[in-house]
């Protein structure tokens, strides 16, 4: 099968498609033809090797976490799933190995599938709609009537954590640039806060939630607008979040949370009802066939994707 591989650390061009055997599935998983996948950040940290100190992986490997397909076998114990099913989900983040032709995932990973959307558009939700569900509804703690920042609003974790905000009832004030902000009044945003013309000095009231998907908020500003109550959430992990929160700031309120992910089917069942009753829906900027995921990791670096990038394992015709 055809597979995205590193055989070393290093830019986008470290990635090269090759030829790897198709796994077994084992006890407790499946086996997925895989249609429909994505680009996350994580990728680039795997790939670049930034991630070392906290997932070790031995080279070479195969990237990407996402994954939309059709189950082909199931290991022993598997009854949850049969061969013929459409699913979606994640593998580990922090091992990956989505981004090839077939792939084997812990059936308490994936879910069937929206029936109302296509390969393409569901191996994009995985990931970032857990993301932003879990940092939101486990994290966050959020309830209705509570006032929600979220800072990179139109991107990824974004454009989910927007429409399921909203659906729990919050009020949601965005982060974005000029270029973004109708896109987020279109997810659901009550407020769209224009990072890149002056407009951050509007930022007003005090926040149950700040959830920042960017990274880039200084110590002081968050501790500023959190109420007593307040959570800071965040999913990015690298020293320059770190080096931003005062020690104190994570001994006491404002309680600092940081979050990743965990794959597991209840809450892809949850987003699948969301999605099948249009409350909630994935956006996509771009879509890169597999053989271009080079540059679909040059596009992911450069910054300010608009939703999600599809990662295409199969022909247009076929993800319908």
């Amino acid at each position: 099968m055809k597979a995205a591989v590193i055989r070393s650390y290093g830019s986008f061009e470290a990635l090269e498609i090759q030829e790897v055997p198709i796994p077994d599935p084992d006890k407790g998983e499946v086996l997925v033809e895989v249609y429909g996948s994505s680009l996350n950040p994580i990728d680039i940290g795997m790939r670049s090797g930034k991630t070392r100190f906290f997932a070790w992986n031995r080279l070479p490997m195969v990237l990407g976490v996402d994954l939309a397909g059709v189950v082909l076998r199931t290991g022993p114990g598997v009854t949850a799933f049969a061969p013929g099913d459409r699913v979606y989900g994640l593998v580990n983040p922090l091992t990956q190995g989505a981004h090839a032709e077939y792939c084997t995932v812990p059936v308490n990973h994936i879910a069937h599938m929206p029936e109302t959307i296509s390969f393409r558009k569901a191996g994009i939700i995985p990931l970032a709609a857990l993301t932003a569900l879990q940092a939101l509804r486990d994290a966050g703690r959020l309830k209705t009537g509570q006032r929600v920042l979220i800072n990179g609003c139109t991107g990824g974790v974004g454009s989910f954590a927007v429409q399921i905000a909203r659906h729990f009832g919050a009020e949601v004030i965005g982060i974005c640039s000029r270029a973004n902000a109708e896109l987020a009044q279109d997810l659901g945003a009550h407020e769209v806060i224009e990072y890149d013309t002056g407009s951050s000095h509007t930022i007003s009231g005090k926040f149950h939630i700040i959830l920042d998907l960017v990274g880039n908020i200084a110590r002081r500003e968050f501790i500023r607008q959190l109420n007593e109550e307040g959570r800071y959430i965040t999913p990015v992990i690298n020293w320059s979040v770190f080096s931003k929160i005062p020690l104190w700031a994570v001994m006491r309120r404002p309680v600092y949370r940081i979050v990743m992910v965990k794959p597991q089917t209840q809450d892809l069942e949850y987003i699948r009802e969301l999605v099948e009753s249009d409350i909630v829906q994935p956006y996509f900027e771009m879509i890169y066939p597999l053989q271009y995921i080079q540059a679909g990791h040059k596009r992911l670096e450069d910054g300010g994707v608009r939703g999600k990038l599809v990662l295409e394992l199969k022909e247009f015709e076929e993800l319908l």
